[in-house]
């Protein structure tokens, strides 16, 4: 099959449209099981991702609801604190040069961590702010919405979301690939 390439000027002098004949029923109709492949995979993944958030947030939420003498003597009483573990963005050792990529991350073995406890005074804040922006994502997911960074900045503002800088800091540290908790 030979495809006909043909360049006519459109209504503006600086550009063109071009046209394309000879595609066949069989080509456009592979165009489309292409296109539904790609959708289905887009489903998955967002299916994937809202199993993740709400494994997180069980897991979170987990750690409020247990009786705390259930929990064996022997474990320290952080790893029975709720806590958010994530790579600690701010720290360059987190990052190597490479002469082709520039900076690139550092192996996930090599990752520096940072922890965000509900232990903590300080850390409640920015705990709540993260258990905020996770359920707000998980919303959003199940949803099936996009929002911008400023939109959801706008959204957690009457709910104790801290500032723009804060939120974002919480929506890296959600979205981090090592987040374990």
């Amino acid at each position: 099959m030979s495809e006909e390439v043909q360049e006519s000027p459109s209504s503006s002098s600086s550009s063109s449209t071009i046209h394309i004949s000879g595609a066949s029923e069989s080509d456009r109709s592979s165009d489309h099981q292409n296109r539904q492949a790609a959708a289905i995979t887009k489903e998955e993944i967002r299916q994937k991702a809202i199993a993740a958030v709400e494994q997180t947030l069980l897991a979170q939420l987990k750690f409020f609801t247990e009786d705390e003498d259930s929990d064996s003597d022997d474990e320290d009483a952080s790893d029975r604190s709720p806590a958010f573990t994530y790579p600690a963005y701010s720290d360059k050792r987190n990052v190597v040069f490479d002469e082709v990529d520039g900076l690139v991350p550092v192996n996930d073995e090599d990752v520096i961590l940072s922890v965000t406890s509900w232990t903590s005074p300080a850390g409640q804040a920015k705990y709540t702010r993260m258990m905020l922006v996770l359920g707000e994502i998980h919303r959003l997911l199940i949803d099936d919405e996009r929002v911008t960074k400023r939109e959801l900045y706008y959204q957690l503002l009457g709910q104790g979301g801290g500032t723009a800088s804060q939120v974002d800091e919480a929506i890296y540290s959600v979205s981090g690939k090592q987040m374990k908790i």
